[in-house]
């Protein structure tokens, strides 16, 4: 496959490969999505404010895996840990992955 970088940012490419464009995320392995359920069993969702939409969004913590935390990167684990405590404050007792797929396959 033939990949042309078209513009370039400080987290997105756009590049076109074989004349489909896309993004591809820099200086990133991964990207995690926790679904924070306490004791009692409710659920915990952040409010951030996202400037593409120019308003606060409600949605569960989620963030970049990092590949410059180590020489062999951070672990999807660590990431969501990290994650977790950084939006909410809260660290949890235990992680289960419930799955991995694309985020936006029609676009990265």
């Amino acid at each position: 496959m033939k990949k042309e970088v078209l513009a370039s940012g400080k987290y997105l490419s756009l590049v076109k490969r074989d004349g489909y464009e896309m993004v591809e995320r820099i200086n990133c392995t991964g990207v995690v999505v926790i679904i924070p359920v306490t004791d009692d069993g409710q659920i915990i969702f952040v409010e951030q404010f996202r400037p593409p939409i120019q308003m606060k969004s409600i949605e569960l913590p989620a963030g970049l895996v990092s590949d410059t935390e180590s020489a062999q990167g951070e672990s999807m684990v660590d990431a969501a840990m990290r994650e977790l405590e950084e939006e909410t404050g809260f660290r949890a007792a235990r992680f289960e992955e419930i799955g991995v797929w694309p985020t936006t396959s029609g676009m990265s």
